[in-house]
């Protein structure tokens, strides 16, 4: 594959580093406005994929060691570990991107928002200017066999979801009407909340984000309240559940006292705590505890597996074709200029 012969990924994932490098490592809002401006500067191409899973940066037009002293220069004071940074290249890059999109590489398997995550990230990239054609044809066609995975296959159905885990949890510790605060109105957020109206029907449910028009919003369509963001030192006891979901630089909030629950869905964390806190669960405590529910899960993984099979051929014989039009193409030129 001559074409993405200078085409590379070189990030973090749940794989090798825990959410707590995760969340340093991240590269969301300001973060990777900066990353953006200063890649333009080094010809780089490519596009970031942050979520709470992983930190990934797809480039070509630069080195990977250029790009991670760029990434590091966006966060000094973060000592990079040596040894889990993740780099592949060609193919491996391809294929990796393929079992991102479809989910097969997901901390949960089968996960169903890492679609709209990757679409988001090209769109990002494309409004910095650093999405080319190549990368366009690869976002695409990544976003292509998540699509055909997800239409031919019951891959993405049959998990436990996240969402679904909290739902349960309260119940199970605070009854059938518990007071709820929901901090954040992004995608998790709002899944959170459909899985909180689907099993407590009952439930007090308070929607807080730093937009009050957009918690009024949310809330008014969710059958629950509105408030402002609470302030880190706010005591969040009044409530029986809190889910946080923002995105932060740095935990802020602290641990309230008594029998609150915290369901901490922030990528850095959002909480100042230690991951093994009495009631307190972090992302990666809760995916730890999804279990896989479908049977025939081997056999839709191998069926996964033979779809990206194909997607990659279809790469192959794409750049075939683009090689034979190229050199024909050539020898025309070479023809009418002799």
């Amino acid at each position: 594959m001559n074409i993405l012969r200078g085409y590379q990924m070189i990030g973090f994932n749940h794989h090798q580093a825990d959410y707590h490098i995760r969340g340093a490592v991240s590269l969301h809002g300001e973060r990777k406005n900066a990353f953006y401006r200063l890649a333009c500067g080094i010809g780089l191409s490519g596009f970031i994929l942050s979520t709470c899973n992983r930190t990934e940066i797809y480039f070509n037009g630069t080195s990977s060691t250029r790009v991670s002293e760029l990434w590091q220069s966006i966060c000094p004071e973060v000592n990079f570990p040596n040894g889990i940074m993740v780099h592949h290249h060609g193919r491996e890059m391809l294929t990796h991107l393929y079992e991102v999109a479809c989910g097969l590489d997901a901390k949960v398997p089968g996960d169903n928002e890492i679609l709209g995550q990757l679409k988001e990230a090209a769109q990002e990239a494309r409004r910095a200017g650093t999405l080319d054609g190549i990368w366009q044809r690869i976002t695409n066609s990544a976003i292509a066999c998540s699509r055909k995975i997800r239409n031919s296959t019951n891959f993405n159905l049959g998990t436990t979801s996240i969402p679904y885990t909290i739902s349960q949890k309260i119940r199970e510790i605070s009854g059938n009407t518990p007071r709820i605060l929901v901090m954040g109105t992004g995608a998790m957020a709002l899944l959170c909340i459909k899985y909180l109206n689907k099993h407590l029907p009952g439930r007090h449910l308070t929607v807080a984000s730093r937009c009050p028009e957009k918690a009024r919003r949310i809330a008014a369509e969710t059958g629950g309240r509105s408030s402002l963001l609470p302030d880190p030192g706010t005591s969040l006891t009044r409530y029986d559940a809190v889910i946080s979901a923002l995105q932060l630089d740095q935990p802020v909030f602290h641990l309230p006292e008594g029998h609150t629950l915290i369901f901490d869905l922030g990528i850095p964390a959002n909480f100042i705590a230690s991951p093994h806190t009495r009631g307190y669960k972090h992302l990666d405590v809760l995916a730890a505890g999804v279990k896989i529910t479908l049977g025939c899960r081997k056999t839709e993984v191998h069926k996964v597996e033979l779809i990206i099979a194909d997607f990659i051929q279809a790469w192959a014989d794409w750049e075939e074709k683009r090689a034979r039009i190229t050199g024909s193409q050539n020898r025309v030129s070479c023809s009418l200029s002799a």
